[in-house]
């Protein structure tokens, strides 16, 4: 049975409606000394006790967050512990199981509810092997990362899980009452002085000048005063209401509640945890940060608070230490995978020097087509930092208004040249997004960003794929960030092409200045990846046209005639077509990527009216509002991408179907298509399917790449730069325009 926050029983003492207290607050002003007193009273009765309400909701919810979270921890152990035969058990433990068996003993539950003196009476169980396998049954017990947060499908839900759920979601919704309770309170004050002036024997006592002095100001600030409270009343008053409501909400609405807003559930969560959880809990939440940091950069983050007075959102633990990080480093690198919320962990650092070091001017730098998701970003993350345009006709006006007013200038990597020349304030972070684009030091995006980057006094390069290829890259990265750090890495590595056989010196090097984690690290409610490689026998159409580019060297003519060259009738359009109608009838949104626009054209004539079509040519404005309409779209919804352009920068979890038309040669450019849907926020299982044309030019891809569908759960993830520098890159690879096409030219008969 479900734990209620509120049960009907529990209500919200003396709650009223904001309609039921709006007559009071109309009442005619008074004038003479014992009706100002009175009125004055009044309102300090109504605001405290709406201030009263409030803190009191608040610690319920918190005591109901606390329980419903022992309750969903003692379901998942002991769910575990069902789950786990003594065989297995007895197994790890080198125990007789038979003898456990025999005894009635069949689970690791079983032995973790006998004692040790109930087992040593089992046939062929002594002392020894009785402390060994109840040793086995409490490691198995104990507290682990997966039992500390709901799983991400509901479908997975214990009844603790979608009781915590529920009180989280209680607890959510009286914590956004906390801005209207700081005005009620700040309200309270400013009239708590009329009270007093007014009372009659201080009244009594006070000079004439000074009885004047207070019906002067009594009668200028009154009008001003109650409208602030009414307005800060209602909002403590709407929102507990709100709340109240929701404590009887059915569960399928706890469900829709949780798909909506799981990030934001979590970030609470973790915040709750950090504060109250046990110790254990905390030990947790801090393993689960698991950063290579050294420890001289480790401990300046520890004693680094974030201030968040300019922050809106809850940040997740991890989140909390990414922008601790940004601060205390000054100069560095973040490469946390995709997904995981780069961009909220650089402005809560920006909120907090604009708060604390009064820095009020900050550039972010990015691809043209994340202008717009930053913007959004910004206005639902800050509070009183504006972001600016600076990119198209208008940067002149939006370089004078940010030189003004301060906030965040964002701008594209080919803009940004611009303001090289411009009279800049002091700048305090230059934040480079998909920093990879600026990881070849001779070219001319790179030239600019770093002259940006000398202007400003801190910078974060942030990236989900830091090095695609080989450890140079990153340490070119490095040296954008940090020179210093960067010619330190050159001496001791040189290039960086030998840095995998020194790989734990290699990581300790770059602990100074890198930050990075991964989704299966921190996201461990994520649901799991199912992904297909779809084998495809394409007609003789396909392979007729794959010939003919062939002749002409035309290796994208050729790979682009695998998906289309029979035009809606080629099979991976046909195949495409079943998946989209197993999507309508199941109602899932999916995303599909191809590089070429000939398929962009074939799935929107394949989709109709419910395409949403994103590709170079389309403005940043339009993706913008492509993006939005999937999102709020109920049911069914589809985006077809080219794929190096949503690919990077979209938050797309809404998403939960992924169709990639065709194996791509960077293993990455997959994986980044993927973690649009794969991510925080996400609440079902993703399946992704890749389309192969059977024995033909994409499945020799595969083959070169090393990269397999079964392999996007357990190596997207992976990016440790030991396991890049040693495992991956002996399997799993970028794969030559060239050599793809000297084997298709032999494999089509079109060479000797």
């Amino acid at each position: 049975m479900l734990v209620r926050y509120l049960s009907a029983r529990e209500r919200i003492p003396g709650v009223v409606t904001p309609e039921e207290v709006a007559p009071r607050l109309g009442d005619r002003q008074p004038d003479d000394r014992a009706s100002t007193h009175r009125w004055a009273r009044g309102q300090l009765w109504q605001g405290r006790r709406a201030i009263w309400r409030y803190r009191w909701a608040k610690r319920r919810a918190l005591r109901a967050v606390l329980k419903a979270r022992e309750q969903q921890q003692r379901e998942r152990i002991e769910q575990r512990l069902s789950a786990t035969s003594a065989e297995d058990l007895a197994k790890g433990a080198r125990v007789n199981a038979t003898a456990l068996r025999q005894g009635g003993v069949a689970t690791a539950s079983d032995v973790s509810r006998s004692s040790l003196e109930e087992l040593q009476r089992l046939r062929g169980i002594g002392q020894s092997s009785a402390q060994k396998i109840k040793e086995a049954a409490a490691k198995l017990a104990q507290l682990g990362a997966d039992d500390l947060r709901p799983p991400a499908n509901p479908q997975k839900w214990n009844p603790g899980d979608s009781a915590l759920v529920r009180s989280l979601s209680m607890l959510a919704l009286i914590t956004a009452v906390a801005p209207h309770a700081v005005a009620l309170q700040q309200a309270v004050e400013a009239v708590r002085w009329l009270a007093r002036a007014t009372n009659w024997l201080v009244w009594l006592l006070s000079p004439l000048a000074r009885k004047n002095q207070v019906q002067s100001e009594a009668r200028k600030s009154r009008q001003e005063w109650s409208a602030q409270f009414a307005q800060s009343l209602r909002g403590v008053l709407d929102g507990l209401g709100r709340a109240q409501r929701a404590a009887d909400e059915p569960d399928h609405a706890v469900i829709d509640e949780w798909r909506s807003s799981s990030a934001d559930l979590l970030a609470l969560l973790d915040q709750v945890l950090s504060q109250k959880g046990s110790a254990a809990e905390r030990a947790i939440l801090q393993r689960d940060l698991n950063t290579r940091l050294s420890k001289g950069l480790l401990d300046l983050i520890q004693s680094t608070t974030l201030n968040t007075e300019r922050l809106a959102m809850k940040l997740r633990a991890y989140q909390d230490l990414g922008a601790r990080f940004a601060v205390a480093v000054r100069r560095g690198l973040l490469g946390d995978d995709m997904g995981l919320g780069k961009t909220i962990q650089a402005l809560a650092a920006i909120a907090h020097v604009t708060e604390t070091e009064e820095v009020k001017h900050h550039v972010v730098v990015c691809p043209a087509s994340l202008i717009d998701t930053w913007l959004q970003e910004i206005r639902r993350a800050l509070v009183g930092i504006p972001g600016w345009r600076f990119h198209g006709q208008l940067r002149g006006v939006a370089l004078d208004d940010w030189r003004d007013s301060g906030g965040i200038l964002v701008t594209s990597f080919q803009q940004a040249e611009h303001l090289l020349t411009a009279d800049l304030p002091t700048i305090g972070f230059v934040v480079v997004d998909e920093a990879h684009f600026v990881k070849t030091p001779t070219a001319q995006r790179t030239r600019i960003a770093r002259a940006l980057i000398k202007r400003g006094d801190r910078t974060l390069l942030m990236s989900g794929t830091p090095m695609e290829n080989r450890t140079a890259e990153f340490i070119a990265l490095a040296d954008l960030a940090n020179p210093q750090q960067g010619l330190q890495l050159r001496q001791q590595f040189s290039d960086g092409r030998d840095a995998h056989y020194r790989a734990a010196d290699f990581r300790d090097a770059v602990g100074d200045i890198y930050l990075r984690r991964n989704q299966d690290e921190v996201l461990t409610e994520l649901p799991e990846i199912i992904a297909t490689d779809v084998r495809i026998e394409v007609g003789e159409d396909e392979i007729l046209a794959c010939k003919q580019a062939l002749v002409d060297h035309n290796l994208n003519g050729a790979r682009l005639a695998l998906t289309s060259g029979n035009g809606e009738r080629s099979a991976k359009i046909v195949r495409l077509k079943e998946i989209i109608g197993e999507c309508r009838a199941s109602q899932k949104k999916v995303l599909i990527f191809s590089q070429y626009r000939r398929v962009l054209s074939l799935c929107e004539s394949l989709l109709g009216g419910d395409a949403l079509v994103l590709h170079g040519d389309v403005s940043t404005g339009k993706r913008t509002e492509a993006v939005d309409v999937f999102r709020q779209t109920t049911g069914f919804s589809a985006m077809v991408m080219q794929i190096e352009v949503g690919g990077v920068g979209l938050n797309l979890q809404a998403a939960s179907v992924v169709v990639l038309m065709e194996p791509q040669l960077k293993p990455s450019t997959e994986q980044q298509a993927i973690a649009r849907a794969y991510r925080m926020g996400q609440t079902h299982a993703v399946v992704v399917y890749r389309l192969i044309a059977e024995g033909s030019i994409d499945e020799r891809i595969v083959q070169l790449s090393g990269f397999k569908a079964e392999l996007f759960d357990r190596l997207a993830r992976r990016s440790r730069l030991a396991d890049e520098a040693s495992k991956h890159s002996a399997r799993v690879r970028d794969v030559a325009e060239g050599e793809l096409l000297d084997w298709a030219r032999k494999k089509y008969g079109q060479e000797p």
